[in-house]
């Protein structure tokens, strides 16, 4: 009985590493991960504190840049995030801008012609080599990975076996983009398998019912996927015992659900249609909460110009205090699937929709006529008492503080529909979204 256990247990656990053979005996190129330092445990900040906090900080350190990287990104974030967002109709949408945009970029690097050129007008360059220092620089100013806090983008490219590929391009999106590159049967169960466990793996596992759906059909030619993954906890974190149920005033009517609550010395920030707190993570970067004024729709403000500062990291709303905050929010579990083709056309992005326009001779040798035919942009973010933790992938198929002082109290209740942003390094936004129905 003993042994018949053990065999059960070994053809599981053969199961579960299969996809991982699948990927290992498909793998054409595979980037090189900068090696963090760990953040110091307990035992290391007691018996070598300055050798171990000196190696992580370095680590951190080396993976900073300076944020003129970030220039010409103002415009697709705002105008993205505007477009894509608005329109929820009452339901919940998350969108995750630096996943669109690593995909985009690397979209950018296979095609050629006028079909580059539509992409790198949306994406803010002249041409593609300031866009792959841009891409650089944007992936490891914000990757991080240190055993204290995740967040992470990923990139990988997928081959037909039967179409030649250029390898200085494979090459080029492995150092730059630091892409996976596998090549399998198209239509197959095992590069399906392989795809659908390189998301998983790469969006924390928070995505794994979406990514069943996502194939690839026998007819793509190539296909490629970006991924954006946070896992952080709040600097001051909020208490479980103060958390109570009340209402939210969603557009589908009245429910109840659970607030967390938290006071304290804090800054309000307020314009001429919201109001906006922000909650810092404990290592880097903070999740922005917008409230619209009485009378004002989450639609209007994403048009709003102090918004569209916020939403593409340049700058906080002009108008603050600082006050004695208590702050309620809804903990919420909130995630959409998006098909984002339209949105594209809409941005500018059209001949790489059209065979007859495209062109991906950068790509491929091949005479086929390629196009994209799908961009599936699936996000999910749930907050709770400790922190916050969101993933993302966008996958398109190529086919053919100061003392204590007496302060202004300011309640901030979250109880009916609002905007948040997550930002990450240089306040670029990892994810924006609406929250309906919490």
């Amino acid at each position: 009985m003993k042994n018949a256990f053990l065999q059960f247990l070994s053809l599981i656990l053969c199961l579960t590493l299969l996809p991982y053979a699948y990927a290992e005996d498909m793998l054409l190129a595979a980037p090189k991960y900068p090696q963090m330092a760990p953040y110091p445990s307990l035992v290391q900040s007691l018996t070598a504190p300055d050798d171990a906090y000196d190696a992580w900080r370095e680590s951190i350190n080396t993976q900073n840049r300076d944020s003129r990287y970030t220039n010409g990104l103002q415009p697709f974030l705002t105008e993205s995030t505007r477009l894509i967002l608005s329109g929820c109709n009452g339901t919940n949408r998350v969108y995750s801008p630096l996943s669109l945009y690593m995909a985009l970029a690397m979209l950018a690097e296979t095609t050629g012609g006028g079909t580059c050129a539509e992409l790198l007008t949306l994406l803010g360059h002249e041409d593609v080599f300031q866009l792959r220092q841009q891409a650089s620089d944007l992936w490891n100013a914000n990757y991080r990975d240190d055993g204290a806090m995740t967040r992470t983008l990923a990139t990988s490219l997928w081959l037909n076996e039967t179409v030649s590929f250029r390898q200085t391009t494979v090459q080029t999106l492995a150092d730059s983009y630091y892409a996976s590159a596998y090549r399998g049967k198209m239509g197959s169960a095992a590069l399906n398998t392989a795809l659908q466990t390189w998301l998983n793996d790469n969006t924390l596992g928070l995505l794994t019912e979406q990514a069943q759906s996502i194939q690839l059909p026998p007819d793509t030619a190539a296909a490629i996927a970006a991924t954006v993954a946070l896992s952080a906890k709040w600097d001051k974190c909020f208490y479980e015992d103060r958390t109570s149920a009340d209402v939210f005033h969603s557009p589908r009517g009245d429910i109840t659900c659970d607030f967390m609550h938290r006071s304290g010395n804090d800054y309000i920030y307020w314009g001429e249609r919201f109001t906006a707190a922000c909650l810092p993570f404990d290592m880097s970067g903070e999740m922005w909460f917008i409230l619209p004024d009485k009378g004002v729709t989450t639609d209007d403000l994403l048009a709003d110009a102090e918004i569209q500062t916020l939403l593409s990291g340049s700058g906080k709303p002009a108008n603050s205090r600082y006050v004695e905050l208590h702050m309620s929010v809804p903990k919420f579990d909130i995630s959409s699937q998006l098909e984002l083709s339209d949105s594209l056309r809409a941005l500018g992005v059209t001949e790489v929709f059209d065979a007859a326009t495209a062109d991906f001779t950068p790509l491929t040798e091949s005479r086929l006529p390629i196009s994209l035919s799908q961009v599936r942009h699936d996000a999910r973010v749930t907050i709770d008492e400790d922190g916050c933790t969101a993933a993302a992938y966008t996958v398109m198929l190529l086919v053919g503080a100061a003392p204590p002082q007496d302060r202004e109290v300011i309640d901030f209740t979250l109880d009916k529909p609002f905007l948040f942003v997550i930002t990450g390094a240089n306040d670029l936004p990892l994810f924006v979204g609406v929250v309906n129905l919490p």
